[in-house]
């Protein structure tokens, strides 16, 4: 049994080798290096430099801004969609109880929704003059920011975005979780006392 299962994992294990681990390695490796985009062909060819790559990269302006703003989606996209996908989770298990097979599709499909139809419907969505929600925010007598060209506005917009399109995976996660809770717990959870979240 242990060869025939070490037979059948083979495949797997050289595309992973060869596919990751390898690459993966000579990356490590590069990093430690001068590699330039001529140094591809010939990889050992190359000086090592120890960790001046990750000196000059802690130091560069750019660098810092992006690892500034990849902190910023992560702090606020990743609550937010957690937060997004429990709400959904919890009104799909308890509040609608019509069309709830309608809901979860809808609610998953922009998870499988190609990145590119969703880029384009955000843009409509957000253009400053023409854009859906800056005319609704129009109706209240709010002016609509220029959510694709003011850097203040911009990561917030993307941040929307990225959550709507993928609070649909966590929403699947709790929801399964809810469900598989029995009903007594919750009915002792609310004999002490535990409203409905």
């Amino acid at each position: 049994e242990g060869r025939a299962a070490w037979i059948l994992a083979l495949p797997f294990l050289v595309l992973f080798l060869v596919f990751t681990v390898w690459p993966v390695l000579q990356s490590l490796f590069m990093s430690f290096t001068d590699t330039r985009a001529k140094d591809l062909r010939t990889p050992f060819s190359v000086d090592v430099v120890g960790l001046e790559n990750f000196t000059k990269a802690l130091t560069d302006e750019t660098f810092l801004r992006s690892a500034r703003n990849t902190a910023y989606f992560v702090l606020v996209g990743v609550p937010l969609t957690l937060t997004l996908g429990m709400a959904a989770a919890v009104a799909l298990d308890r509040g609608i109880t019509k069309f709830r097979s309608a809901f979860r599709l809808g609610f998953y499909t922009p998870v499988v929704t190609s990145i590119v139809a969703v880029a384009v419907v955000w843009q409509f969505l957000l253009q400053q003059d023409f854009g859906l929600i800056n005319t609704v925010l129009g109706w209240f007598g709010i002016p609509g920011p220029n959510w694709l060209g003011d850097p203040n506005w911009s990561m917030p917009a993307l941040i929307m975005m990225a959550s709507w399109r993928n609070f649909g995976t966590s929403m699947i996660i709790f929801l399964a979780g809810l469900q598989a809770v029995p009903w007594v717990l919750h009915e002792a959870a609310a004999i002490d006392g535990a409203n409905a979240w």
